[in-house]
C-alpha cells in the first residue's frame, strides 16, 4: 500500500488535540478534496471527495470512520469502491501547551480502477500528506488565535 508522511509541531496539548482529531468535522476539514461531510455517527461519516487528473474531475463518497486507539494515537479509515485510506497521527508532548503530531497516510486502490488508482496514489500521496498536515495546523493556529480572541472559529467542511 503506498503512504506517505509528515511531521509537524501544533499548539495545544495532546489530549486536546487527539480529541480534535477525532471529530469527524474538524478531520475531514484537513482532508484534501473533501467537498462535503454527512454525518452518520460520532465515529463515522460520509465524505464527498472530488479529485481532478488532468481535465478529468471525479466524485467519490468515502465512508470515513475514527477507529479505536489509544490517548497517543488518532486512527482513521475511509473506504469508497474504489480505493481505501488508512491514515493515523501519533501525537508527542513537546511542551504543556505545544504537541508534534506525525501524520501517515495509506491508500491503495480496488476493484477495476486500482492499477490507475495505485499509480496516481504513488504521485499525489506525498503531496496530499504534505497538504492534510498543513491544513491541520491552520486549523488548530485558527482555532487557537479565535480562543485567544474570545470566539469560537469554524472548522471542517463548508456546505454540509
Amino acid at each position: 500500500m503506498p503512504s506517505a508522511h509528515a511531521t509537524i509541531v501544533c499548539p495545544g496539548s495532546a489530549h486536546e488535540l487527539a480529541g480534535l482529531l477525532r471529530d469527524l468535522d474538524f478531520l475531514a476539514g484537513a482532508i484534501p478534496h473533501v467537498q462535503g461531510v454527512q454525518k452518520v455517527s460520532e465515529t463515522v461519516a460520509n465524505w464527498t471527495v472530488t479529485t481532478k487528473i488532468g481535465f478529468v474531475s471525479r466524485t467519490s463518497v468515502f465512508r470515513g470512520e475514527v477507529l479505536p486507539g489509544d490517548e497517543r494515537t488518532v486512527r482513521f479509515r475511509a473506504v469508497a469502491p474504489e480505493a481505501t485510506v488508512e491514515g493515523s497521527v501519533e501525537l508527542v508532548p513537546r511542551a504543556p501547551e505545544e504537541t508534534e503530531l506525525k501524520v501517515l497516510l495509506e491508500m491503495r486502490g480496488q476493484g477495476a480502477l486500482r492499477a490507475i488508482i495505485d499509480n496516481l496514489v504513488e504521485r499525489q500521496l506525498p503531496q496530499d500528506v504534505q497538504s492534510f498536515a498543513a491544513a491541520i495546523r491552520r486549523q488548530l493556529l485558527a482555532r487557537s488565535a479565535a480562543g485567544a480572541a474570545g470566539a469560537a472559529p469554524s472548522t471542517g467542511v463548508q456546505g454540509r
